[in-house]
């Protein structure tokens, strides 16, 4: 374990440095997130398309790490036969962390109807789990099955997200009960945090997740350090542009 933390702390150093060292701040390279909504620039809006479909709407928030040793990896994705937008967590965050925990068969939560969590695997062959939450949920209230939840589990506020009402709910899975799944939602907003116990996370940092033409900022990946008695953890936010939006509204089946 000694071994392993060491090589942890190597790795996260020089991830550290790549992503501070590129100089850039703009919406589609920075590494640093903050707690934007659109209107403070976390978002840049476009154009709202004459006529909506799925197309436009894939190739706009179909989204990758921008930076650092997982550039390029998808973690953001719009499934349109499903009409849902699906995140994933990438467990070994190109650190090789060790962890690679088995989800077999996948997972539904019943306290908010076709929210799903199961298994996929990554350009590098580890193993993540991808969470899919209705887009609906993202365009109008949701009802029941969340609560107000607008932090992260130690009590931070939640990177790059907006901070207007935000509810959620902490989900235990029977196949992996000790990794807890915290899922966030927002009006054009979610979030999941899964919290990675026994491994030691001295600090944290990330990446933005960019759209295919690299002109947006869609999310934002992170690994969240140890904060007292929590466990480190994986985060992963997006955040749905207005215009988008807008053509969804006339896509997805409420």
């Amino acid at each position: 374990m000694k071994t392993l933390t060491a090589l942890f702390v190597t790795l996260s150093v020089l991830m550290l440095t790549t992503a501070c060292g590129s100089g850039t701040q703009s919406s589609a390279h920075g590494a640093v997130a903050s707690n934007n909504s659109e209107s403070s620039g976390g978002v840049t809006p476009g154009p709202v398309a004459p006529t909506a479909n799925w197309k436009d709407v894939t190739d706009e928030m179909n989204s990758s790490v921008n930076g650092g040793v997982m550039n390029q990896y998808p973690l953001i994705q719009i499934n349109a036969a499903a009409e849902t937008i699906e995140l994933l967590i990438p467990f070994s965050f190109g650190l090789g962390l060790g962890v690679s925990p088995i989800l077999p068969g996948g997972f539904s939560y019943a306290g908010l109807q076709g929210v799903t969590i199961g298994p996929v695997t990554l350009p590098d062959g580890s193993s993540g789990w991808a969470v899919s939450v209705p887009l609906k949920y993202l365009l109008q209230k949701h009802g029941a099955g969340l609560q107000p939840l607008g932090t992260l589990p130690n009590g931070q506020p939640l990177p790059y997200f907006p901070s207007a009402e935000v509810d959620g709910v902490a989900i235990t899975l029977p196949a992996q009960p000790k990794y807890q799944v915290t899922l966030y939602v927002a009006l054009k907003a979610v979030a999941v945090f899964v919290s990675i116990p026994g491994v030691k996370v001295p600090f944290g940092f990330g990446y933005n997740i960019v759209n295919k033409a690299q002109t947006r900022n869609i999310g934002y990946v992170a690994l969240i350090p140890n904060s007292g008695t929590y466990a480190a953890g994986l985060y992963v936010a997006a955040q749905i542009p207005t215009d988008v939006a807008l053509a969804l509204n006339s896509l997805v089946s409420f």
